[in-house]
């Protein structure tokens, strides 16, 4: 029961002491007559808490319910860009406090200085709000926000969240630029699968935990190429720990080590069944040309079908859009023609390539910056 107390006199340091701070600081409020720093933000949290579309009508009968007697008008001037910064000042002080942390001293994690979790989740906005955040558009939100976190389990510390457009990537995030400290374990979903971040980490003293790509090139320590799909599908009922190396080039492999699980038939079925449902939510065509088993061409029925930039038909997957959307509508054929220079100065020498899609250049002289293995999508 001692929690209960301790998050109310956080809730009071924060809505009576911090928020007030913060106000004074950024100008947000300068006379006291209609609204106070604290009533402000109880009004607006637990406003928009309650009613997530609340407009300044709305807000102001809500108000007149916790004793805060405004008009709409007085709402709708504290709506501004300045309110909104302090607001999210008064986030980041929130989610800095640690309330209830339990340091792990024993077993597996005790091991590291740090432990950490990071993820990105994506919040709908008011269309109107396009122009502040944008999100990705097309069968999507026109805005949306995406808050990127860290969380360390050793200690309970959250980083974040920091926000950016609902359209960018989480790579794109500024808590991934956040730095790690040595001898801890990053942990990450496969959004986040990237081979030149990971020997960032790996080159820093750092270990990680991530779930491995679809196109992942993996080999053996003495240099055998293998397919992981159909190796995986061999070791029914198995538990795989291999140590292997990660990527398509020699000179750059990255040691790891692959481990996997077995699932219950339920947890199996689960899985394919999202996956049907999600290709069922695509409806078009959509493949692409793998080009030295490293870059992705990308083949899609973008006709009348918005998606995200670089990943349209015509684009190099994950880095440059393509010049025009050429496709045809369906059951109309079409032709591709991919022209392709491969590099002649070694691995880190440019790479560039021409293409054309429906008789229309798509593509023209682009300097293929990454392998697809390693581009952050």
């Amino acid at each position: 029961m001692e929690k209960i107390p301790s998050l109310s006199q956080v809730l009071k340091t924060l809505f009576f002491e911090v928020a007030t701070q913060l106000a004074k600081e950024q100008n947000v409020i300068k006379r006291e007559r209609c609204f106070s720093a604290t009533s402000l933000l109880l009004v607006l949290v637990l406003g928009w808490l309650q009613h997530p579309l609340a407009g300044p009508s709305q807000l102001a009968r809500f108000a007149h319910t916790v004793g805060v007697r405004v008009s709409k008008q007085a709402i709708a001037q504290r709506l501004s860009e300045k309110t909104a910064h302090w607001l999210r000042c008064v986030l980041e002080a929130a989610v800095s406090t640690i309330l209830f942390a339990s340091s792990q001293t024993q077993g597996l994690l005790a091991r590291f200085p740090a432990v950490i979790l990071e993820d990105a989740s994506s919040v709908r906005l008011p269309d109107a709000l396009a122009f502040l955040w944008k999100g990705k558009g097309g069968s999507g939100p026109l805005s949306s926000v995406k808050l990127g976190v860290r969380w360390d389990i050793r200690s309970g510390q959250l980083q974040g969240p920091l926000l950016q457009d609902g359209k960018s990537h989480e790579t794109h995030n500024p808590v991934h630029a956040l730095s790690l400290p040595v001898g801890g374990v990053w942990i990450g979903d496969a959004g986040y699968y990237c081979l030149h971040f990971l020997r960032q980490l790996a080159s820093a003293g750092i270990f990680f935990v991530t779930r491995p790509r679809g196109n992942l090139a993996v080999s053996t320590l003495d240099g055998q190429r293998f397919s992981l799909a159909p190796y995986l599908r061999q070791q029914t009922g198995k538990v795989i720990d291999l140590s292997v190396r990660l990527g398509s080039i020699p000179a750059l492999w990255l040691p790891a080590r692959l481990l996997a699980l077995p699932v219950s038939p339920e947890i199996a079925e689960q899985r394919r069944a999202h996956l049907r449902e999600k290709a069922k939510s695509q409806a078009r065509g959509n493949s692409g040309v793998y080009i030295q088993g490293r870059y992705e061409v990308q083949i899609l029925d973008s006709y009348q079908n918005p998606t995200y930039a670089n990943g349209s038909c015509g684009a190099l997957y994950g880095q440059y859009a393509p010049l025009v959307n050429a496709c045809r509508p369906p059951e109309q054929w079409q032709t591709y023609d991919i022209v392709f220079h491969a590099a002649k100065c070694g691995p880190d020498g440019p790479r560039r390539r021409t293409f054309a899609f429906a008789g229309a250049k798509v593509e023209k002289g682009l300097e293929c910056s990454a392998p697809i293995t390693e581009v952050k999508y």
